[in-house]
């Protein structure tokens, strides 16, 4: 299911693409531009209410770790802290992925006519840094038997996980892998078709792109192999 939306979705820009540039001449493509402080705007606020979601969950799980449960309410005690945990994470990472974008797309664009809605960006991803900081610390609260401060490296945090976690942890990662490679490797395509079709060169884009699409195959198979 995931690959036939994605598959449509590219089928859909790229004809979006073709369409404005070839039959359309870049009208589409102009007016967003025209009215870009607006799209940094929304942005801004979508972000900003998803970060505030994700700090009113971050004030919910602090109330829930200093709460004392029966052994017999423990497992779904700790079932609930880390399901809003991850929701914490997840909003913290959306909201990250929001401002990122607005900020280097509203620099190319508005940073002459409107740098304070760009600046704005950039302070909220500072803030996101400092929040990060401190939900490592809520992840040391949750689990204080397992010493999590100790922890230097990914892998450390690894081998303090069971083997429930550890599988949990394999099968997400095996999505994510399997989703980023073929959106990246969609995403090179498109840059290709939108630097023929507008005349505006995208190789600096396609060339780290292809880097990194490189990189995630030669460290996820080299793993793989290893611990074979």
């Amino acid at each position: 299911m995931m690959k036939l939306i994605g598959t449509t979705g590219f089928l859909l820009m790229v004809g979006l693409i073709v369409y404005d540039n070839i039959w359309n001449d870049g009208i589409i493509f102009n007016r967003i531009i025209e009215s870009y402080d607006l799209v940094i705007i929304l942005l801004n606020v979508v972000g900003s209410l998803i970060l505030i979601i994700g700090i009113v969950l971050w004030f919910k799980l602090k109330k829930l770790i200093q709460q004392t449960v029966s052994f017999e309410d423990e497992d779904e005690h700790n079932t609930n802290k880390e399901r809003i945990y991850s929701n914490i994470t997840l909003s913290i990472r959306i909201a990250f992925a929001i401002f990122l974008f607005a900020t280097a797309t509203g620099f190319i664009v508005l940073r002459d006519s409107h740098p304070g809605i760009v600046f704005y960006a950039l302070i909220m991803i500072g803030i996101i840094f400092i929040v990060q900081q401190g939900l490592a610390l809520i992840m040391v609260k949750m689990y204080p038997e397992r010493k999590l401060e100790e922890i230097r490296s990914p892998e450390d945090l690894f081998d303090k996980m069971d083997d429930g976690e550890k599988y949990v942890m394999l099968k997400a990662y095996y999505k994510a892998y399997n989703i980023v490679s073929p959106v990246l490797s969609f995403s090179i395509m498109l840059s290709a078709l939108y630097s023929t079709f507008t005349g505006i060169s995208q190789i600096f884009s396609i060339f780290f792109m292809t880097l990194l699409l490189i990189a995630i195959d030669v460290i996820y198979l080299k793993t793989v192999k290893d611990n074979m």
